[in-house]
């Protein structure tokens, strides 16, 4: 009896062991599938910082080669702003004992220099076919003999005086002074004391203006000027000043546009460059490719007593308009100007130094020069031929032109072409050089 009970009792027992049995088996798998899982998200959680340690490690590299190339550069410029300072100041001592600025500037300190030429020249002829011209009187007022001490720039100078002992040396003219102000007012010429016009306002002081005529050589100047050292513009605005004959007026637009205004410059010293009439009126009618160029409707607007209004002007003759704007242009100039100087006569350096530049930049041969070119390009001189003639000029017009269209222009010119010391023949003055074919860069072509 105990024995069946017991068998009864496994019997009962066995399905509810095979049910657990069967329900381990389950939980196994799942517990694997998911130990499966963690195992997984731990190797791709691994591979990633691996991944990032990696990339770290090369930023690092990177990092730190950089550095060293910044040192390296560093030390690099070091040594290169040590050459360069050793050879300034090798230069600067080569400099002054070639050049031996003077100290004072009076006119027994001015450096000597050998006579020229262009010098010569100054002289009235003594053949009978050259008769002396008439000259303007440069006396010297008794206030303006005290010259100043040293090239200061104006902006220093309370009082902007011309060394008039090296421009009466020179031949060039200076200009009597009757009202100071007065001459302000009309052009961009610097006088301290005059109302709005003093140093201490808010106008940008240049060092020098060379004005005159349309194609009267502004543009041979102003290459000149930049070769030598002298940083001016043609026809705008540069560091020491500009050669531009529009300038000559002290108007709020000009025929050319600028980067600055006009009204809020002011010059120290204005120059009058004046080239003989044959040559600039004949430069104009050439340089005229149709009978109305833009710029007369700006010029008739300025100075209406060229050829009146835009209407009469249009039909006034081209020689006319030439030959009126001519003597009308340096009419108005000597109400300001400083001196007068002949392009053809006066050499650049002398120009230079009658604007008060160093004599290291005046007198150098070109190696300060601000044009583009890396070699050092000649300063071309005025040079008077062997005879007292210049080679034949295609001139396109003639006195006998101008005497024709209109008597009393051809008597006023040749009055104000006399007493600019010129003969009335182009060819009785030297001119070494043709602006109509000057070509920066040492490309020029001599008569």
């Amino acid at each position: 009896g105990g024995v069946g009970r017991t068998m009864q009792k496994l019997r009962a027992a066995k399905p509810k062991r095979h049910r657990a049995s069967h329900g381990s088996g389950g939980c196994s798998v799942m517990l694997t599938v998911g130990a499966a899982c963690i195992l997984l998200c731990l190797a791709a959680t691994s591979y990633l910082f691996a991944k990032r340690a990696v990339a770290r490690a090369a930023e690092q590299e990177m990092l730190d080669a950089l550095v060293a190339r910044t040192h390296a550069l560093e030390e690099r410029q070091v040594v290169v702003d040590q050459a360069v300072k050793a050879f300034r100041t090798t230069t600067e001592q080569r400099l002054a004992r070639a050049f031996k600025e003077p100290v004072a500037r009076s006119s027994a300190a001015l450096v000597p220099q050998i006579p020229t030429r262009s010098m010569a020249r100054s002289q009235p002829p003594t053949t009978a076919s050259r008769t002396a011209l008439p000259r303007e009187s440069s006396s010297i007022p008794a206030e303006d003999t005290q010259l100043f001490s040293s090239p200061l720039k104006c902006a220093r100078n309370r009082t902007i005086l011309v060394d008039r002992a090296l421009a009466l040396r020179l031949n060039v003219h200076v200009y009597p002074v009757a009202n100071r102000c007065e001459r302000a007012q009309i052009s961009l010429k610097l006088e301290p004391g005059c109302p709005d016009n003093d140093v201490s306002s808010k106008r940008k002081l240049r060092q020098m203006l060379v004005v005159g005529v349309q194609r009267s050589g502004t543009h041979y100047t102003w290459e000149m000027m930049n070769r030598l050292g002298v940083h001016i513009h043609h026809e705008g605005l540069g560091p020491d000043g500009a050669a531009s004959w529009l300038f000559a007026y002290k108007t709020g637009s000009y025929a050319i546009n600028n980067p600055e205004r006009l009204t809020n410059q002011r010059f120290c010293f204005v120059f009058h460059q004046v080239r003989h009439p044959m040559r600039v009126v004949s430069s104009i009618v050439k340089s005229s490719k149709k009978p109305w160029d833009t710029f007369w409707d700006w010029l008739v607007r300025i100075e209406p007593k060229v050829c009146g209004t835009i209407a009469q002007c249009r039909q006034t003759p081209l020689v006319v308009r030439a030959a009126r704007q001519w003597l009308v242009w340096n009419q108005h100039i000597e109400r300001f100007a400083d001196i007068r100087f002949k392009v053809e006569e006066v050499s650049p350096r002398d120009v230079c130094r009658l604007a008060q530049f160093p004599e290291r930049i005046c007198g150098s041969d070109g190696r300060f020069h601000t044009t583009s070119s890396q070699v050092i390009q000649p300063i071309v001189e005025p040079q008077a031929p062997n005879d007292g003639h210049t080679a034949s000029e295609n001139l396109a017009v003639s006195w006998a032109q101008i005497e024709q269209l209109d008597t009393q222009l051809a008597a006023e010119m040749k009055e104000m072409t006399r007493r600019y010391g010129y003969y009335l023949d182009p060819a009785m003055h030297p001119q070494s050089l043709s602006t109509s074919n000057f070509r920066a860069g040492g490309k020029e072509k001599p008569r």
